[in-house]
Order: C-alpha cells, then structure tokens, then sequence
C-alpha cells in the first residue's frame, strides 16, 4: 500500500484515490493545508495499485516534440480576460465544438480551487485565468476516464504532477484525449490562501476574484477583490503579500522543490504560459495584452494547434531561448526559509508572518534578482549578437553569389511602374509570406493550404506574354532600407534564400514588388512623392474593380483613386482568403466586364487570383498594401502606426477596426464573399 514516509515524494494528484478498487484511499488534509493520501487498514486488499499509479514512485521517460511558439487570440476581449495571451480558451473551444469535455481549475462558491469539467462555451469562462493555489482533484481522473471510455473527446489542464498523475491512472493512450500542462512555479497551500482572503476581507464575504487583471497591462498585473457588501480591495502584484510569499516560496507544497516533472520532455501534448522575456526574441510583438508561451510536446498537439492557428497570432521561436526568462519550466524552486513561516505562523497572523519572512529579505532578494537579471540579459545579448554575426555572414555570401552569378534580376521601382503602365500587363507579386506558404508554412492571416502552396509555385514560374511576376528586391544588396527591414530581411534571406534561387529564373526579369512598399522601409524617401503620383496612372480615367479585405478600405479617406472613373469593391475575408477563392473566382467572370481594371489586395490569394484571372482575359494587377504605405506617407509616419477604419495587421492596434457607415463606400460595394 501507498504509505508517504516523505512528504516531498507526494504531490497529491489523487492518482492513488482514484484507482483504488476498494475506495480504501482518502485524501486528507495536514496542517499545512495539503492533500496527502490516508489508507483504510479495514478496506486495503494490498493490491499495491496505489504503488503502481504513483508518477513519483513510477517516473516515465518520454521525448518531446520541443516545438515552441509566441502566441496570443486574436480575439481581444478574450485575451484581456485570460491570464497571458488567452490561448488555452481557443484550444478548449476546439474540443467543446466536438461535442467534447474540458477539465479545469475554477473557484468554488468559497474560493477553494477545485477541477471539474464543462460542456459548454460558456462554462469555460470559469477555467479562464491564474490560479496561484493548488486544486482539488477529486473524482476528475475517474470522471474523465468515464468521458474517455464513452468516446468523448476531453482536454484536461492542470498542473504538470496532475497531468502526471491522470496518464498514469488511466495507464493507456486515449486517442480523444489532450492534455494540457503549465509552467508551473508551484502551488501554494489552499489553508493559506483561505486565511489570506479571510484576513484581507475582515469578516467580509468574497463574491468575485482575480489574481492577474491587467487593465493597466499585461506587466502591470493587480489582483482584485470583490466583496458582497459592494466593497473592493486592489493589491498591486508585487505589492502583495500573498504574492511575495508565492514568489519567494513560503508555502509552497513539499514537493515542489524537488519537483520532478520540470522538464522540456513532457509527457503532456502542451505546456502552456506566460511568455516572459519574448521582446527579446521577437522585438516587434503586441505584448500590451498578453502572449502565451505555447509548447508542442506530440504529434496530436502539432495537429491540433494546426486547427486552431487562424484564431491566432503566433510566431515559431527556439524553445531552448523561450525558456531563458521561464526557468520554472525546467527548475525546482528553492526556499530555505519556508519551515520557518510555517513556524511563525503557528503563533501569528498570516500578514506578521509572511513580513517576518520575506520583508526582511527583500532588499537581499531584490538585488540578487537584479543581478541575475542583468546577468541573463548579458548572456541573451551575447548569443543574440553571434546570431546576428552568423546571419550577417551568411547574407553576405548569399549576396555575392546572386551578384556574380546573375541569379535573380528584379527592376527598379521606378522601372517597374513604367513597365506596368507601358505594357498594361497583370501583376502577380510574391513576398516572404508567398515563399512561406510555398514551403509549407503557414502566416498570420493566411494558414496552409496544400493547393494554394501548389498554385503559388505554378505562378511564381509561370511564362505568359501580358503577365508578370513581382519579387521582393533584397537579394543583391540591403543597403537602401532601415534597420528594422534589414535585419528582417536578412534572416528571411537565410531560411529562404537559396529557395527562392532555386524557383526562379534567372533568365527573367522580374517587377520589383515593393511598388506598392515604396515608402515606410526605405532610408531615402525622397522618391516616394513622385512614385506615388507615378502609380496613379495605371488607373488613371479607368473604371475600376477592388477585391480587397473586408476591412481594407483601400482608397478610403484619402485622394489613392481621385482620378478614377468608378469604383466598385468586391470584399473578402481579411484572413484565411483562399478558403473563398473559387467563390471569389466565380463572382468576377459572371458579373465583371473584360474592359475594367481589376486592382487585387488580398495577400497570397490575390497573388494566384491575378495570374487567374488574367488567364480569363482581364487586366488584374496584385496591388497589395498600396493604400497603407499611402496613408503612412501621408501621416509622415516613423513606424507602422494604425490607420483608423482601416485594417492593418503590421501595426499596433491596427486590427481593432469597427463598421464604417459612409454612404459612398457603402454604394461602391457590389459583393461579400467571405464565407
């Protein structure tokens, strides 16, 4: 039988409860608040099941995927509920859409955090944010067994021991079963954090609670405290001292500190948490909100998240550098002061207690943390500038094999919009994300496609008369845009570079695809004006036809298309277009005239789009993100700002776009295909 001579060798994951055939195990509480296992003599069989279930006493060996991503919803209400980007909510709903079960850690009417499950969308909201408390399991473990043996997908979440223990007490692999684990600090004793909300509301009862709200930003988190007389108690987080006593360890359970399941190979399929640290991986992220860390320990997760990645925007990072700022994803926690809190706290309140503690060492702390910090940001900015050196290096060498072979000829932008206008040709154009998707990956707003990657290809080496492929001009030489453009091209060119030498012809010339990129990245933009002005002729006195995003706008607010003839718009989606291309397709040859001019912004869709359709007979120029650098030439803008009643993906707040009730864009509309 399961008897615990240590405590720091139970981590109270109920396992041993659950499978006991006898219901000879009762979870017990000890005085510091935690659940330890207790056998009935009189009910024991000695079947040793409880020995053979422990993930402690039985620890597996397992090897992950070691995938790791950035990501956040892009829903924003969402996001700003959830504890970090809001991700685990989008995987959830994935699973509650199958008619599947959701377990998770919730308040109870007294805030004890307990696990139980949902079958509803509404229902997750109660799992949505931190919990710094360990749960009760219960009967979860059977409960799930149950929905599993039915057939019934379940997503469990939980700390990495509980997850732990849940594999082993079903001791088979569900097919319908995704686990979901965390980075885990530890977990505090629930005895604690009912004497801390009973002292902090002084006879008070709790109505409503939250350990991170983060109205005044994702850095910035508060707790937040609402009582049925009406009342509120705000902490700041680092001023709290139920958080200080969290942070240095105080009241962490036993095994925390020697906590096995700290590791990279996880036996979870996720691993989800905050992505501390990720400005220094991804300088030009949205973090105001929250970004999750996610991490892909199986192949059944890869394709999971794979559904789910349209709802969200997420970035592929080094998992060995996420964890950089995240060590409690791979180490214990350590606190040589803990056995005396708990003495202190036999003859004091839990205030005098945790100050007795931690205050005392706060200063020591704060400068050891300080240091430490300084120190990991030396050693990130050191691997980051021999990255950098390596990846200069390597662009130089691509650099001068492209000049002196005579690889890839692209014009000039200038030479460019003559060519168009001379010729009266149609324009597919091709960027990073068009050699992404080639290559099977996936972008923020459009996911892989198996036909769109093979369209893609066939455009991009396509030979027609009237028709022409435009090519992103950085592949000679960078010299001409700004830092920020530079080091992002000089990275694509080191992942992608000999992709695209290997797929275009060098026999060719290509337009130069930053026609409709001509001013925000570039040093000198004393060009821009006339290039701008240039451009307009291609529509100059024509009648016009923009299928663009649905929230695009192209021409909206500014004087883009004064000198059209008409306009009219067909809208697609702003993501995921190429779900409706057919559709799409279809519309322009039943109800467009050959004798319009078709003006394409719909990211990879329009780059397929126009090469179709000019195959059809019309002139169909892929125009892209025309109006945007317009606007930001306009505005003389510095960075990518947002533009209002305009979406705009690559800038901050720029996807937070309402209904534009303006009659004459209304008329303009003769279409909504994006669904």
């Amino acid at each position: 039988m399961i008897d615990i001579k240590e405590k720091y060798m139970c981590d109270g994951c109920h396992a041993c409860y659950s499978v006991c055939p006898k219901d000879a195990i009762n979870m017990e509480i000890d005085d510091e608040g935690f659940w330890y296992p207790k056998v009935d003599n009189t009910k024991c069989v000695n079947c040793n099941k409880c020995e053979k279930v422990c993930p402690i006493l039985n620890k597996k060996e397992v090897k992950s995927l070691k995938k790791a991503y950035a990501c956040y919803n892009l829903d924003e209400d969402i996001r700003m509920k959830s504890s970090s980007g809001g991700t685990f909510t989008i995987l959830a709903s994935e699973i509650i859409k199958d008619n599947g079960v959701v377990f998770g850690a919730k308040f109870d009417e007294d805030f004890n955090v307990v696990h139980d499950y949902v079958e509803d969308m509404e229902g997750l909201s109660k799992f949505r944010g931190s919990k710094y408390v360990q749960s009760n399991i219960s009967d979860s473990f059977r409960q799930a067994k149950k929905f599993l043996d039915d057939g019934r997908k379940v997503l469990f979440s939980g700390t990495p021991c509980q997850i732990g223990g849940l594999k082993s007490y079903l001791n088979k692999d569900y097919e319908n079963l995704v686990t979901v684990d965390l980075i885990c600090h530890g977990v505090p004793s629930p005895m604690i954090w009912q004497r801390y909300i009973d002292e902090l509301g002084d006879g008070k009862k709790l109505s409503a609670m939250t350990f991170r709200d983060k109205s005044k930003g994702w850095n910035s988190g508060v707790l937040k405290y609402s009582f049925e007389d009406g009342s509120e108690i705000t902490e700041e987080y680092g001023e709290s001292l139920y958080i200080k006593g969290f942070i240095k360890n105080c009241f962490l359970r036993p095994s925390c500190y020697k906590c096995n399941f700290k590791t990279l190979d996880r036996i979870s399929d996720f691993t989800l948490g905050d992505f501390w640290g990720v400005e220094e991986l991804i300088p030009e992220i949205d973090k105001k909100s929250g970004v999750s860390l996610i991490m892909i320990h199986t192949k059944k997760a890869q394709d999971l998240f794979n559904d789910i990645n349209r709802s969200i925007y997420y970035e592929e990072v080094d998992i060995n550098k996420s964890i950089v700022f995240n060590t409690c994803a791979i180490q214990p926690v350590k606190n040589d002061k803990r056995e005396d809190f708990f003495e202190i706290l036999k003859d004091n309140t839990l205030e005098a207690s945790i100050d007795r503690t931690v205050v005392e060492e706060v200063h020591k702390a704060n400068l050891i943390g300080r240091v430490k910090g300084k120190i990991k940001r030396m050693l990130v900015d050191c691997y980051n500038n021999l990255y950098d050196l390596y990846i200069e290096l390597s662009y130089r060498k691509y650099e001068l094999t492209n000049i002196l072979e005579k690889k890839i000829n692209i014009m000039t932008i200038d030479e460019s919009i003559e060519y168009l206008i001379k010729k009266n040709c149609s324009l597919s154009r091709f960027g990073d994300g068009e050699m992404k998707l080639i290559l099977g990956n996936r972008i923020a707003f459009q996911k892989y496609d198996y036909k769109l990657s093979k369209r893609l290809k066939e455009v991009l080496q396509s030979k027609e008369e009237n028709h022409i492929v435009g090519l992103p001009d950085v592949f000679k030489s960078l010299r001409k845009y700004d830092k920020k453009a530079t080091s992002y091209w000089k990275r694509h060119i080191w992942e992608y570079g000999y992709s695209w030498l290997e797929l275009t012809d060098k026999n060719k010339i290509y337009i130069n695809s930053f026609i409709s990129r001509c001013y925000m990245i570039f040093v000198k933009k004393d060009k821009c004006e006339k290039q701008f002005k240039n451009i307009k002729q291609l529509w100059n006195n024509k009648d016009l036809v923009i299928i663009e995003g649905e929230q695009s706008r192209l021409g909206i607010g500014n004087d883009l298309f004064e000198n059209t003839k008409s306009i009219n718009r067909i809208l697609g989606p702003k993501r995921d277009a190429f779900n409706v291309y057919d559709k799409l397709l279809e519309y322009v040859e039943k109800n467009i005239s050959k004798d319009k001019l078709i003006l394409l912004a719909l990211g990879p869709t329009a780059t397929v789009l126009a090469y179709d359709l000019y195959k059809l007979g019309y002139h169909a120029v892929d125009i892209g993100h025309i109006d945007i650098e317009y606007e930001w030439f306009l505005a003389n803008a510095k960075d990518k700002i947002a533009i209002k009643n305009k979406y705009v993906g690559e800038a901050k707040d720029g996807m937070e776009v309402g209904d534009l009730d303006l009659e004459d864009y209304k008329r303009q509309i003769i279409a909504k295909i994006i669904n």
